[in-house]
């Protein structure tokens, strides 16, 4: 395992064999040696990282991006059904945190076969002459905000 140093396979065999009723996997241990290379010894639970959000210290950069997914700080605090919004954060950050397992525990070639497949992507441009800019009347407002929410 080019990608997984020999102390934390170590470290992670060892772990595994001590918690574990079967011997590990050999993708258990890939998983607990990249954890361990990464400072972690679990990753948070989801129901830690709701906590967390809750408190308004959301730890790693998933529990950010699924707090943002539900609204962010403004969302929690103004949530007419916080149970509603604890499970799509929940949802939101298992996702999150699946696909970066699979993109945590992809091996170094398939890694880099997929940054070589990746299609470029082209900046998007947009023109806007001058004197398409005009100032919406306040009806127009009005009638663009009527359907939001927050705004009745």
């Amino acid at each position: 395992m080019s990608d997984v140093n020999d102390k934390n396979g170590l470290a992670a065999v060892a772990q595994l064999c001590s918690s574990e009723v079967y011997p590990p996997t050999i993708s258990q241990i890939r998983e607990t040696a990249l954890d361990l290379s990464e400072g972690n010894v679990s990753s948070p639970s989801a129901w830690e990282a709701w906590e967390r959000a809750l408190e308004g210290q959301p730890g790693t950069s998933i529990e950010v991006r699924a707090l943002a997914a539900v609204g962010g700080s403004w969302g929690l605090k103004h949530s007419e059904n916080i149970g509603v919004t604890r499970s799509n954060f929940v949802q939101a950050y298992t996702e999150l945190m699946d696909r970066e397992r699979k993109r945590r525990l992809a091996i170094p070639v398939v890694k880099l076969l997929a940054r070589e497949n990746k299609p470029e992507t082209v900046p998007l441009e947009v023109k806007i002459e001058e004197a398409s800019l005009t100032h919406p009347t306040p009806e127009e407002v009005k009638e663009l905000l009527k359907g939001l929410r927050f705004y009745q």
